[in-house]
């Protein structure tokens, strides 16, 4: 994108395109947008959604055990979450968005072991609400509400004392970033997985998978009038107050720690030599809110 198209629209500057699905014209609530993949050779899994009366985060998960090469299945989850979202009537309710799109994803079929599917945070304009399946970061005015899953947590834990262990022992930190002995050590847990998607046991966590998302996981927050909303995928460390400020306390942590073992433990995966960074990352923020809108609902 040309650096007057990024000065004229939303849309940051290097922005993949083919990972924003648009309808309508940018709403005036958008401030800023920004979505890129961490492989410079494949696809974002990533996915904005942008239209009149929604502003969504799509992050499709790419298991790590799928074959060397192979394309993970988040970015078919993605788009069809997407695609569903920007054909919704302005007055859908956090619920009828979910089935809509569980409804539209039974007809993808994932041929990899580990997990599959998409996790979403999904501004209603209308309802003056955001709404979340899984780990993505969410900012509501000064309140950061954390991308967080309990399975992921105790995976994240174990690789990192894993690599940390192995760093300790000798092994070199270029070995480390392209082996990830601690990510491949966690393959049982990847594996089994799948197994606690959309299960309301210990564990248990939600994603859009083409399965029914129990109620449990499906969050709603509501949004106060004059209140600036940022959502961001857990490619970032946290729902930052501006773009430029996601993008700079990323690329420090990637420089201390591109073995993911301190401050990018979260992400559960080393940063790739010849990858822009250890994980696909979106980002939307809003000028403040107010409601009403005076939106057809």
């Amino acid at each position: 994108m040309s650096d007057y198209l990024a000065r004229t629209t939303p849309i940051a500057a290097h922005t993949d395109l083919t990972a924003l699905m648009k309808t309508g014209s940018f709403p005036t609530e958008l401030a800023e947008a920004f979505v890129s993949g961490k492989d410079p050779d494949l696809p974002s899994e990533d996915i904005l959604a942008v239209t009149p009366y929604f502003l969504a985060v799509f992050d499709g998960m790419s298991s790590p055990l799928r074959a060397a090469g192979s394309l993970g299945s988040g970015r078919a989850f993605a788009e069809v979450a997407a695609r569903t979202l920007v054909d919704l009537p302005a007055n859908a309710t956090a619920r009828d968005a979910i089935n809509a799109i569980s409804t539209a994803q039974m007809s993808i079929h994932t041929e990899h072991p580990g997990p599959s599917g998409a996790v979403a945070a999904i501004l209603s304009l209308t309802r003056m609400e955001v709404w979340r399946v899984g780990d993505v970061h969410i900012r509501i005015g000064e309140q950061h509400l954390p991308a967080h899953k309990d399975v992921d947590d105790a995976l994240a834990q174990f690789r990192a004392a894993i690599n940390a262990a192995h760093l300790a022992d000798g092994m070199t930190l270029t070995e480390i970033l392209t082996t990830d002995p601690g990510l491949a050590a966690a393959a049982p847990l990847l594996k089994l997985q799948p197994a606690l998607a959309n299960r309301d046991v210990a564990y248990g966590y939600g994603v859009l998978n083409g399965t029914n998302v129990p109620d449990r996981f499906l969050e709603v927050h509501h949004i106060p009038d004059a209140t600036v909303v940022v959502l961001a995928s857990d490619g970032y460390l946290a729902a930052e107050s501006a773009l430029q400020l996601a993008e700079e306390h990323l690329r420090t942590a990637i420089n201390h720690d591109p073995a993911g073992v301190n401050e990018l433990r979260d992400f559960a995966k080393t940063v790739v030599p010849g990858k822009n960074a250890p994980d696909d990352r979106s980002y939307l923020r809003t000028t403040p809110l107010t409601s009403p809108f005076g939106r057809s609902t």
